[in-house]
């Protein structure tokens, strides 16, 4: 059975009018994110992520296009409506917490529920059960400056959860936490779409979480531009930590090598000997090369104990190089490392 559709663009472009000036900050996005759906969107600044949040959270209409949230086109409601659509379909989760913090964990949860009218015994019970759910159970009566960063960012997300949105939207939730916590987190809004069925949309620079979404868009000179998804890589056989792997790479746009091609080159003008290759990373950033990759059909890796794989490494991609050892980051894509089941 086909999924709900949480959050649709269609042709949403955005430009910020003044005077005589104006800039276009989105440009034809289209986008489509299911239930059970984890999103993350990069690119860099200025590339107009923060404006797609703002458009998603139903803070500001697009120039053009529509947008749709859980088959309500938001792009059709008045300003009055709006608050609604907020307070029911979306769940906001911040960089800085935004904890209020003259109140407990418990309270700054119950304080979202107030705003539809569900207060007293009703409004405890959710907050502590939300609570629990997010391992900060023992932690209702803090407030804030008695948490940890990674505490407040669990209540943050228990607080969006509050009034059981379909949609959460994410601004660098990892951003001011450290690379075991800032997994955590990621990790939570993973099983919050896939256990709770909820759509989620992360805007983050935190090139570690990528391995945890389901795809990865880049956002660049106001469009989303021809990266692979995250979803399109599969690690599909994998004999051993140290020895073959065999990767298969499927469900490629029939453009996409072209379009990498282009972006490399555009990027790197004066030098056009890229190569493509399959890299693992590490968690305090170190790259390390496995393989060159000749094609889109696939490629057998052999490992050693210098490029093992192993609890180093946070994640896997394509990338492209050019021959001065500067590395394409607009091309590069998420890998999943699938292991079978123990027998």
């Amino acid at each position: 059975m086909a999924k709900r559709i949480i959050l649709e663009f269609q042709a949403v472009t955005k430009v910020y009018q003044t005077g005589d000036l104006s800039y276009t900050a989105l440009h034809e996005i289209d986008l489509s994110v299911a239930e059970g759906e984890v999103i993350v969107m990069m690119g860099p600044s200025g590339a107009g992520k923060t404006t797609f949040l703002t458009i998603a959270g139903a803070l500001m209409k697009p120039t053009e296009g529509r947008v749709s949230i859980s088959g309500v086109d938001i792009t059709e409601l008045d300003e009055g409506r709006l608050p609604k659509v907020r307070q029911e379909k979306i769940g906001f989760i911040f960089q800085s917490f935004n904890l209020l913090e003259a109140l407990t964990a418990r309270e700054n949860v119950q304080l979202v529920m107030a705003t539809r009218g569900i207060t007293g015994k009703a409004a405890r019970v959710r907050a502590g059960e939300l609570l629990e759910l997010f391992g900060v159970g023992d932690r209702l009566d803090y407030i804030p400056a008695e948490l940890s960063g990674g505490q407040k960012q669990r209540v943050a997300i228990a607080r969006a959860l509050a009034n059981n949105p379909d949609l959460l939207l994410a601004d660098e939730p990892t951003a001011n936490l450290d690379a075991r916590r800032g997994r955590e987190i990621m990790e939570i809004l993973r099983m919050t779409a896939k256990e709770l069925g909820k759509a989620v949309v992360a805007v983050s620079h935190d090139l570690r979480i990528r391995e945890l979404s389901d795809r990865v868009l880049w956002l660049e000179d106001a469009r989303e531009s021809g990266t692979v998804h995250a979803t399109e890589i599969r690690w599909l056989k994998f004999d051993a930590i140290e020895g073959t792997i065999d990767v298969y790479f499927v469900d490629f746009p029939d453009s996409w090598q072209q379009t990498a091609k282009d972006l490399a080159d555009r990027q790197y003008a004066a030098d056009a000997n890229w190569k493509m290759v399959l890299d693992a990373y590490q968690s305090n950033g170190w790259i390390s090369t496995l393989c060159l990759v000749d094609g889109l059909e696939g490629v057998t890796v052999r490992t050693d104990a210098d490029n093992a794989l192993d609890s180093r490494h946070v994640g896997y991609e394509l990338n492209f190089w050019t021959s001065n050892g500067s590395l394409s980051t607009q091309v590069s894509a998420t890998v999943r490392l699938h292991r079978p089941p123990v027998s």
